[in-house]
């Protein structure tokens, strides 16, 4: 085997020995040898004229050097006619171009910058060389390095074998040669022990899975797999810092009440299961296919939980749906999810051909097409129907009083009191109707409401802070009260109990200047064994009376100990949504989306300009902004790349993968692609999505080079496998949502998910072959 030094970093140039002919010895496989590629690329060009020659193409210093120097990117799928139509006839030979890729670590000094101080980098090298073939030479030879083999076969293209170049040339044959299987050195024995024991440890949940992951990637650094730089490298891939500013993103969402009021109004009166389940899961799906869809499950979860309560159904019904329909959606692009988000920044990091935003649509939706069939259709019948005793008002329950606005341009303007559903929120019951002059009492249900009517509601705590959030409706102290108050819409809803030695004790919530005093207004009064009536601010308030307020963020810490209340407590999920900020924040979404799609901008630049946009224009605040990231997923996702880099640089993705392909390589690639997404889906269902993504990825692309194949249905069954985990609640943060808030038991995910499972299986074996060409 002919190598060039090139410096004292000597590389393959031309991994064939031999001749070629119609003799079957002429076509035998090389040895491998120390440096060697683990792929090799033979073009054989055959002029039409002549019969195919036998004659080697002669060394390069035999011909005179042209041009040399760096190419930034690795040729991909998109340059196939690269390989024959730079080979030009030039006077008595050739202008063969040579793509030598070089492997990581082992780049020539000197080349422009790139070299052994940028481990990360896989540079390409492009050399013109003019060859003086003697008569009858028809050949030409391209060597690759280990990692971008594949490429170059991409690159060659099934379209170019049998048609004619730009010279009157064509292409005769195409050959692959694979090497035997690599000695089990000290690197691949530690890798792949490492990697079993974190699996391990996940299985049996010894610590949370950011956490092994970490401890994971220190520990290849530590024993030298991986350089300093590479093994924190996964932290600096843009598709980190993506993720965490759309989690950004999905959060103002939530606080300006635009997914409220986009998915809330889809689900309308109860008509059915199916038809519930259809207005429900189309919307979800939608929208997760442009935000994270772990938020939009926990916002959507109490909203589909209070709809069940008013229509007196299970939500143990519709909340696995709700799971199912988010992931269904969020595997049609790249941002979706963190799974599809990760083998994005892992395509990136290997060199090859970036992912454009709707890559994965042409199976994704399919996918996603046949799993809302099956949550229409079949999933019905296999829901769980956990019925919870609603909280009803009785002499145990503690009661209190609360009054609502109608807003001016209210959509319950107009309506009557059962159409606005305010008849059927359990645990609460509308007193009266005060409208200036009139008092209105006892309310019938086709009372019609007007804007700026005060609703006088007698309730349980969790549905008075449900009237919060409903759009139309806002506490009836003056508007000036609650504007003034520190803290914007990020105002906490506060419990109180008024004490024996408080100043408020004889006053009315007006007289005491309770808003000048506490930073706070009071939305709401209980009185333990009696009901109050009248307007909150001319309430006298009593030892052991029970405040529901609306405070500045500062309360909690200024009055927890306060003489003039016994206890206060901060309520979780009580803030109110900025509603009229909630078209802004999905006109921004929308933007950010045209963007990205259009190819303009690149996804984490475009996260983080939506960011600013969001934080700009109010529709959240910096504190808000900076708690609403998951750092555990930014963690896992970037330890999972530096992961896949050690299993790629050990050789332990490609020792793994010559034995997959030597188990089931002789049934064909399919039958390599169908254990692989099985593995995938184990672990994913097991362990972690991003930790199947981590380990799979460079096994998956090992395998399609040692197959001879193109990559891209590899990569794309490892991001759909390892997304469409259904069967248990442990797998996906989704399920884990509403795992509790339905009620559900473990076997009630098995019953639904694992047909699921088996359905997303078929889809993407069959489809993904047919999309990307094995």
């Amino acid at each position: 085997m002919r190598q060039v030094d090139d410096g004292d970093a000597p590389f393959p140039v031309d991994p064939f020995d031999g001749r070629i002919g119609q003799d079957p010895d002429d076509l035998r496989e090389p040895q491998r040898q120390g440096g060697a590629p683990a792929f090799g690329l033979e073009a054989v060009l055959r002029d039409s004229q002549r019969r195919p020659a036998s004659l080697a193409k002669p060394p390069p210093e035999l011909g005179r050097e042209i041009r040399r120097g760096p190419i930034d990117r690795p040729v991909g799928a998109r340059h196939r006619e690269d390989l024959v139509d730079r080979t030009q006839q030039h006077d008595a030979g050739f202008v063969a171009n040579e793509l030598v890729d070089h492997p990581r670590q082992r780049l020539p000094r000197g080349t422009d910058g790139l070299g052994p101080d940028d481990p990360d980098r896989t540079t390409s090298e492009l050399r013109e060389v003019e060859l003086p073939l003697a008569e009858g030479v028809d050949r030409i030879r391209l060597g690759t390095g280990h990692r971008h083999g594949r490429s170059l076969a991409d690159l060659a293209g099934r379209a170019r074998i049998g048609g004619r170049t730009r010279t009157g040339l064509r292409v005769a044959r195409l050959r692959s040669n694979r090497y035997r299987a690599p000695r089990m050195e000290w690197q691949i024995v530690f890798t792949l022990a490492l990697v079993v024991a974190a699996l391990a440890a996940m299985v049996r949940e010894l610590a949370a899975p950011d956490l092994v992951m970490m401890a994971t990637l220190i520990c290849f650094g530590a024993a030298g797999i991986l350089s300093p730089a590479q093994t924190f490298a996964g932290f600096a891939n843009p598709v980190v810092a993506a993720v965490g500013a759309l989690f950004i993103v999905s959060a103002a969402l939530r606080e300006t009440g635009a997914l409220e009021m986009t998915l809330g109004r889809a689900l309308g009166r109860f008509a059915g299961t199916r038809t519930s389940i259809l207005r429900m899961a189309v919307p979800v799906a939608g929208l997760s296919a442009f935000l994270n869809n772990a938020p939009i499950v926990a916002m959507m979860t109490p909203t589909v939980i209070d709809w069940s309560k008013r229509h007196r159904i299970a939500a143990s019904q519709f909340l696995i749906p709700l799971s199912y329909a988010s992931i269904l959606g969020s595997v049609t692009t790249i941002i979706g999810t963190s799974t599809i988000l990760t083998v994005v920044g892992m395509v990136n990091a290997a060199g090859l051909e970036p992912w454009g935003f709707f890559e994965p649509a042409p199976v994704g939706g399919l996918i996603a097409c046949a799993g809302l069939l099956y949550l229409l259709f079949i999933a019905p019948r296999h829901l769980p129907v956990h019925m919870e005793a609603p909280e009803e008002l009785d002499d145990r329950t503690r009661e209190y009083t609360s009054a609502m606005r109608v807003t001016d341009g209210s959509p319950l303007d107009g309506m009557t009191v059962e159409e606005a559903n305010l008849r059927a929120l359990p645990g609460l019951f509308l007193v009266e109707i005060d409208r200036g002059a009139h008092l209105i009492t006892p309310v019938g249900p086709d009372q019609v409401l007007s804007s700026g009517d005060i609703l006088v509601f007698a309730g349980v705590i969790s549905t008075i802070i449900d009237l919060q959030r409903i759009r139309g409706l806002e506490p009836a102290a003056p508007e000036e009260l609650l504007s003034s108050l520190p803290g914007g819409r990020n105002r906490p809803m506060v419990e109180a109990v008024v004490s024996a030695s408080s100043p408020l004790i004889g006053q009315t919530v007006k007289q005491s200047n309770f808003r000048s005093v506490y930073d706070a207004v009071v939305i709401a009064v209980h009185r333990n064994a009696e009901r109050v009536h009248g307007k909150i601010g001319d309430i006298a308030l009593r030892p052991g009376d029970t405040l529901l307020m609306q405070c500045a963020p500062e309360f909690m810490r200024l009055h927890r100990n306060s003489r003039d209340f016994y206890l206060a407590s901060e309520l979780p999920g009580a803030r109110t949504p900025a509603f009229e900020r909630a078209r802004v924040a999905l006109g921004i979404l929308a933007a950010m989306v045209l963007a990205v799609s259009l190819g303009g901008i690149h996804i984490s630049i475009a996260a983080f300009v939506t960011v600013a946009a969001l934080i700009g224009t109010r529709c959240i605040s910096p504190a808000q902004a900076r708690s609403s990231v998951d750092w555990s997923v930014l963690i896992t996702i970037g330890c999972g790349l530096g992961i896949a880099n050690a299993m790629d640089q050990s050789g332990a993705a490609r020792f793994v993968a010559q034995g997959l392909v030597a188990s089931v390589g002789a049934f064909g690639p399919l039958a390599t692609l169908v254990v692989i997404y099985l593995l995938c889906l184990l672990m994913a269902e097991t362990l972690h999505h991003n930790a199947a993504v981590a380990i799979m990825f460079p096994i998956a692309l090992a395998a399609a080079g040692q197959l001879g194949v193109d990559y891209q249905p590899f990569v794309m069954t490892v991001a759909m496998a390892s997304a469409c985990a259904f069967a248990f609640p442990i797998s996906y943060q989704t399920h884990l949502i509403v795992y509790g808030a339905g009620g559900y038991r473990f076997r009630d995910f098995l019953r639904v998910g694992i047909p699921l499972d088996a359905v997303c299986m078929v889809v993407a074996l069959v489809m993904i072959p047919r999309i990307w060409p094995l």
